[in-house]
């Protein structure tokens, strides 16, 4: 979705402050925080910065490139920052606000190119997506679980999130076509989100039809993009979702097993079990305890 923007007159020197989050050493960090009423600003990171605003509305600048970008933030919408960008929040009510700091994997761009990297130089401003709220809520389960266990889901998550990210960005500034500007590219792109489909649909029975209909391809051909990008059969690939997902919830909820079999897609306990033990050498219940444990 695109912001209004202005030219900065005076570039905002006056900013001062550190990020409300940052990434450290992993790949991706995040904090929630009840505040408000508030006006904070906030100075340039390397993180790229993921703002999900829970309550009442809130007016956010982007101070970028010498140029403003403003705009009139809904419960529910999303602000991206790009690194190196201030910003400023204001928000005349109490709120719940969400801060996730990703840090840019080598080879992403950050400022305006003419290469095939993945863009992510200019702000966001979303007002609702169902996908990436979904990642973000992952990614919060995810950093309650010990830094060891934590580490590989939270690195696969943050990577999905900047590739739909990325995604969304050239849709929203009409530059598709150049990001997609050969037949590998647009294969690539295609499995991004079919990957995206899988993990929004987790909780429920989908076929590889479905998902060949959400990226407007055949099952046969989706079929072989995935053996090609991700060596994978698309049924295997959404199985080792699933045992992730089921993975995440044995380890932070006390939820009875059955239940999660149900949450992840599957049929039961026994077709939680058969799977898990197949994928990770173990069973649901004895994952859980080492967990326990750890």
């Amino acid at each position: 979705m695109q912001m209004h923007m202005a030219r900065v007159t005076d570039p905002c020197t006056s900013l001062t402050g550190s990020p409300p989050v940052n990434s450290g050493r992993r790949s991706m960090d995040m904090e929630i925080r009840r505040e408000g009423p508030f006006a904070a600003s906030f100075g340039a990171a390397s993180d790229l910065i993921i703002i999900r605003h829970m309550g009442g509305e809130m007016t956010a600048d982007v101070y970028y490139s010498d140029r403003v970008y403003t705009r009139s933030l809904p419960e529910g919408g999303v602000l991206v920052v790009p690194p190196n960008a201030a910003f400023r929040l204001r928000c005349a009510h109490r709120a719940t606000n969400l801060y996730a700091a990703l840090a840019l994997p080598q080879g992403t761009a950050v400022a305006r190119s003419h290469d095939r990297r993945p863009d992510l130089s200019r702000p966001m401003m979303i007002a609702s997506d169902a996908v990436l709220g979904g990642l973000l809520d992952m990614a919060q389960d995810v950093l309650d679980l010990p830094m060891g266990a934590a580490s590989g889901l939270l690195d696969s998550l943050a990577s999905v999130i900047l590739c739909h990210l990325a995604r969304s960005h050239a849709e929203a500034h009409g530059e598709q076509q150049r990001l997609l500007s050969n037949a590998d590219q647009t294969s690539s792109t295609m499995v991004t989100r079919a990957v995206e489909y899988m993990i929004g649909n987790l909780d429920r029975s989908i076929t590889l039809n479905d998902v060949g209909n959400h990226v407007r391809c055949s099952a046969s051909h989706l079929g072989r993009l995935f053996k090609t990008h991700l060596r994978a059969s698309p049924h295997r690939y959404l199985l080792g979702l699933r045992v992730e997902r089921a993975q995440l919830l044995l380890a932070a909820t006390s939820l009875p097993i059955a239940h999660i079999a149900l949450e992840c897609g599957f049929a039961s306990q026994e077709h939680l079990t058969r799977h898990f033990r197949r994928l990770s050498g173990t069973t649901p219940a004895a994952y859980r305890r080492a967990q326990t444990q750890a």
